[in-house]
């Protein structure tokens, strides 16, 4: 990746860090990442938002870039995000 590339590429990785943020509370401390990454055909790395009740799972790898990736005629970038009214048990960091 070229280091205009690369820069933009981290600027829209931090705005979108920042987004999910506000939308769904921070993160927590642990992230699942995948062996092989997503853009070679692996799985995704799943993020755990502390601000849901329940247990959330975020994606974060579906928009590389604004207007680039998963889209519909509503949004123009999505992500994935999974709920479950289930909670991890007390003490446990997953």
């Amino acid at each position: 990746m070229a280091d205009a590339d690369e820069e933009a590429w981290e600027q829209w990785q931090d705005r979108k860090s920042a987004i999910m943020e506000a939308l769904l509370g921070k993160e927590h401390g642990m992230v699942m990442n995948a062996m092989i990454p997503y853009r070679l055909g692996g799985g995704r790395d799943l993020y755990y938002p502390e601000g849901v009740s329940g247990t959330g799972i975020a994606a974060k790898e579906l928009s590389d870039l604004p207007r680039e990736g998963s889209s519909n005629s509503v949004f123009q970038c999505q992500e994935l995000v999974m709920f479950t009214k289930c909670t991890r048990p007390r003490g446990r960091r997953a």
